[in-house]
């Protein structure tokens, strides 16, 4: 139905009737709902509750992102979403397919909207869901208008809409009438045809040439499209319609009798004064499609986009005098097709992020199709659909009643579903943690017919979440430890107050010390990991003497030691550049943990040696000693040796994480040396100034 054939006032009446008046329905206030005119209106306004497409705040980020699209193109432009085709279309949509059809037809099945045309646009939608683009020109739709049926005429654009993961979920189609072009372009024929037989009738007499003359010209100036005629080699203007003069945007009187290029000077350098010379030397036809001209309008420059037709005018002796020149105006066309190309680009940038798998499963035949990134999350072979019962093994047990009882209220409720469930790919000795989501999906009559959702691997966040909850229970146990300590030792100080004993009293002073040492040093590794892993540690480099930073540190141990004896040998005085607080304390750490897991009271040897541009030292205890396994795991953050002699020593294995990453800062390089039983030897190295 043509826009002009109703008043906009009886157009808001017709579309008021199918508003709802119950204000607790529709709440659809989402961003990409926005705008849109009539049609955006009446989306927020609809009751998705009981729709097969769900609640808007859940529909897939594609239809979401076509749907803000389309309400914000000023072109018509529709959707047809999911193997049920549900329809989606905005205001401009409407008078191509018919206000008789408004507003009953969004969001229905587009087979039951044009049932008149469905023996045609069947076969096409099929095609495009397959994967297909599909572009048609001119293409003979006939459509129900004014009552009745019309023959009208279309340019389609049919173009699959895929999800993130490259699946087609839906068709997007950019329409463009060419009813009335079609109609000028016949008209425009019918003017030709009349224009060659002039010519002819001019080469037979001369005493026709006048009359001739005369009907070109009546030709030219009642043709329905822009239409001139240009003379001699100049190509003066001598005859043009008011189309044209209009497309030129001057006065008739600034360009007729002149010539073109400099009557209209910025169109001379495109290219179209050699295309005009040859169809004036050999009086061949010229065609250019989609010319982008900048023309001087209405006191600016505006850009339009022609297609152009130069026929050679001839003489009544068959010579060619002049040129006739046709501009047929598709500006609409071309920025429509640049608003399709902008909107497929946001479409690609969608796909291109997207880290998610996808799965269709269908309730009959019980067989699951996956996406490549599905397949890869499952450890599974790409392209192959998969039972529903050796899905369903991958799953923990413990999660299989949670995975049914959400399909059966999905299905139940028509809702989507979301759930976190452990799986166990095979080949593989780990377990993954996912995140579903689905959707229940049904046939045209009504009944379940297969599932379609999203698989997301949220594996590392579930680490992180469990890594979290051990860290605070080992936290909490190893503060405990010390507190209570402190607790007992003042308690028993409380109590010799009252009878003072001075030796008793130090040495409680010195447990008690010795306890919130232990804390401070428990607390200082907490938080000397959260700076490592922010990035926020700062290295406070000075020049200092290696040996002199050994002795300090081996004199704080002393007291400490059960019983080892630590001696240095081979350690002259090598001058480093590095931070002195930090390497210390790697130092204490390498000595504290040989004294703990040393066999008492087995002697701790530690060396200092340079060699080229870098020095060396290391810690060798006769310990418990270090497996194979374990040893390149050694330095990782919380990583503790799982063996009977090691549960016997608390600890949190931060030590040698922190220790690690503090030479690694340095440009240095640390590792150990073990053999289990014997003991170990703990080495780093540092680059010298």
């Amino acid at each position: 139905m043509p826009v002009g054939s109703k008043s906009p006032l009886i157009l808001r009446r017709i579309h008021n009737c199918y508003m709802t008046n119950d204000s607790t329905i529709g709440n659809n206030d989402h961003p990409f709902l926005r705008g849109g005119g009539l049609t955006g209106e009446l989306l927020r306004s609809m009751d998705f509750s009981s729709h097969p497409i769900g609640d808007p705040g859940q529909w897939p980020d594609a239809l979401k992102i076509s749907v803000s699209n389309l309400l914000a193109c000023p072109f018509a432009m529709g959707i047809a979403w999911s193997d049920r085709l549900f329809h989606f279309y905005n205001d401009a949509f409407i008078p191509l397919m018919g206000w008789s059809k408004h507003p009953s037809a969004l969001c229905s099945n587009v087979q039951d909207v044009y049932p008149e045309s469905w023996h045609l646009l069947g076969p096409m939608f099929n095609r495009v869901m397959k994967g297909e683009s599909m572009h048609f020109e001119d293409m003979l739709i006939p459509s129900e208008r004014h009552g009745q049926m019309e023959d009208c005429w279309f340019d389609f654009s049919y173009s699959p809409i895929r999800d993130l993961d490259g699946r087609v979920r839906g068709i997007l189609v950019i329409t463009i009438e060419t009813t009335q072009k079609l109609r000028y372009e016949q008209q425009l024929r019918s003017s030709s045809e009349e224009l060659k037989t002039s010519n002819e009738e001019l080469t037979d007499t001369v005493k026709q040439l006048d009359e001739a003359e005369r009907s070109v010209r009546n030709i030219i100036l009642q043709a329905p499209v822009a239409m001139c005629m240009l003379l001699g080699p100049d190509f003066k203007m001598e005859v043009a319609n008011d189309m044209m003069v209009k497309l030129l945007g001057r006065p008739a009187a600034e360009i007729m009798g002149r010539p073109v290029f400099d009557a209209v000077p910025e169109v001379a350098g495109l290219g179209l004064e050699q295309s005009l010379y040859e169809v004036y030397q050999h009086g061949t036809t010229f065609r250019a499609n989609e010319q982008k001209l900048e023309l001087y309008r209405d006191g600016g420059k505006e850009v339009v986009y022609q297609n152009l037709v130069y026929e050679p005018y001839r003489h009544k002796d068959g010579s060619i005098t002049g040129i006739i020149a046709i501009a047929s105006d598709v500006t609409d066309q071309v920025l429509s097709k640049k608003i399709l190309k902008e909107t497929y680009e946001q479409l690609r940038i969608a796909v291109a992020t997207a880290e998610m798998g996808t799965f269709k499963a269908n309730l009959r035949t019980r067989l699951m199709s996956l996406s490549d990134r599905g397949s890869e999350i499952y450890g599974l072979p790409a392209g192959v659909e998969q039972k529903f019962e050796n899905m369903m093994a991958l799953v923990v047990p413990e999660y299989h009643q949670k995975l049914k009882e959400a399909g059966r209220a999905a299905i139940e409720n028509m809702r989507p579903f979301e759930m976190d469930l452990e799986i166990q790919p095979p080949g593989c000795t780990d377990r993954k943690w996912i995140r579903a989501t689905g959707m229940i999906n049904h046939d045209k009559a009504g009944f379940p017919s297969h599932i379609t959702g999203t698989l997301l691997d949220i594996t590392e966040r579930k680490l992180d979440e469990l890594r979290k909850n051990d860290f605070i229970g080992m936290v909490s146990h190893e503060l405990k430890t010390p507190l209570t300590s402190i607790s007992a030792v003042l308690q028993m100080a409380q109590v010799k107050q009252e009878k003072p004993d001075e030796a008793f009293l130090q040495y409680a002073m010195q447990k008690a010390s010795a306890q919130v040492k232990r804390m401070a040093k428990l607390i200082n590794g907490f938080l000397n990991i959260s700076r490592l892993e922010s990035g926020k540690v700062h290295l406070d480099k000075t020049r200092f003497k290696m040996d002199d930073l050994i002795h300090e540190v081996i004199d704080e141990l002393k007291f400490t030691s059960k019983g080892q004896e630590i001696t240095l040998s081979t350690c002259s005085s090598i001058e480093v550049e590095a931070d002195r607080e930090k390497i210390g304390s790697v130092l204490n750490n390498l000595l504290t943990n040989a004294i703990k897991y040393a066999n008492s009271p087995s002697p701790i040897e530690l060396t200092c040696v340079s060699e080229d541009d870098r020095v060396t030292i290391s810690v060798k205890d006769e310990g418990i000693g270090i497996s194979e396994t374990d040893q390149p795991r050694i330095f990782e953050r919380y990583y503790r040796v799982d063996n009977q002699q090691m549960n016997k020593v608390t600890g949190f294995g931060i030590g040698l994480y922190l220790s690690a990453e503090i030479i690694h800062r340095h440009n240095g390089s640390i590792g150990v040396q073990s053999v289990p039983g014997k003991g170990s030897t703990f080495y780093f190295s540092l680059p010298l100034p």
